[in-house]
């Protein structure tokens, strides 16, 4: 197999695990951290993150999240396999529930680092501003929006105010991400410059459906991956297939679904094969185990 081909296809399962585990608030426009993915008016989530092993579960890491009665994030504990903490945010926010002030810690990062969110008279965020402990400038993003709001660039510079990665989002009447590309610069640290676009496609219920990838060097673009979700019939995602450039089957998860009395999921059970010249390597299954409580 070609370093290329083997690259597509561990990119492709690596791909499949971040969208699997990321909220599907992350596909929306959303300037706000809430638990609008939740039915009923959760007070907290507690999630803990196991790898189903032959004769117990092993648990990998545990996620606290409260909310505010208007259903906003208000704060974010992550802890590691060994209960002790790895990250601590808090979100604050202004009468009209719009987010002006992020605070996180991580353990493996030096002091508090606080995000300040500034908004334009059409109450849309205009400004990202993050600061280290000691106050510096860390990073700063501009949001400019296009084609009244469906096309959102974002400009993200370094402490040096050095422009290192340019963020185009497209948007459909629905407000749902249809495009998004990635122009990085050489500036931006850890990476080669070039450009990376996703085109996103949804169903009659607007749930994803489907997910391209594409890589764009020295101006050539490249197609290299696709992911096609499935969904029950309560709107949960049920299965994701990954194919590789050729359209050949490169990967697959599917999730199982446990639900309390208000019809959120409290125990989820998933499955991921990865598939090599037609062979099937199964890896460990993960088990997800959420306790939420309600105002």
């Amino acid at each position: 197999m070609s370093k290329t081909r083997r690259f597509i296809r561990v990119f492709s399962a690596l791909l499949i695990g971040l969208l699997a585990t990321s909220s599907a608030e992350s596909q929306f426009k959303s300037d706000q951290y809430r638990n609008e993915l939740l039915s009923g008016r959760a007070k907290s989530v507690h999630t803990e993150h196991y790898l189903v092993e032959a004769n117990t579960n092993r648990l990998t890491s545990r996620d606290y999240d409260s909310f505010d009665a208007h259903g906003n994030k208000i704060r974010s504990i992550n802890y590691d396999s060994t209960g002790l903490v790895s990250s601590i945010s808090t979100s604050f926010y202004d009468r009209a529930g719009k987010r002006i002030r992020f605070r996180t810690f991580r353990s493996n990062e030096t002091g508090l680092k606080k995000t300040y969110y500034r908004y334009d008279r059409l109450k849309r965020i205009a400004r990202e501003i993050t600061v280290t402990a000691a106050g510096a400038l860390e990073s700063l993003v501009i949001h400019d929006y296009r084609r009244r709001g469906r096309t959102v660039i974002q400009r993200h510079y370094n402490p040096k105010r050095r422009l290192t990665l340019t963020k185009i989002t497209t948007f459909d009447s629905k407000q749902s991400k249809i495009a998004e590309e990635q122009r990085i610069t050489k500036y931006f640290e850890g990476s080669d410059h070039g450009a990376n676009k996703w085109k996103y496609s949804y169903d009659s219920n607007g749930n994803l459906s489907e997910w391209h990838f594409y890589r764009v060097d020295d101006g050539t673009e490249r197609y290299l991956l696709k992911i096609v979700f499935k969904y029950d019939s309560s709107g949960n995602r049920s299965q994701e297939l990954g194919y590789d450039d050729n359209g050949i089957l490169t990967s697959k998860r599917h999730h199982h679904y446990e639900f309390d009395q208000k019809g959120n999921w409290v125990k989820k059970t998933s499955t991921f094969v990865r598939i090599e010249d037609g062979t099937e390597f199964p890896e460990q299954p993960r088990l997800e185990i959420r306790k939420i409580s309600y105002y």
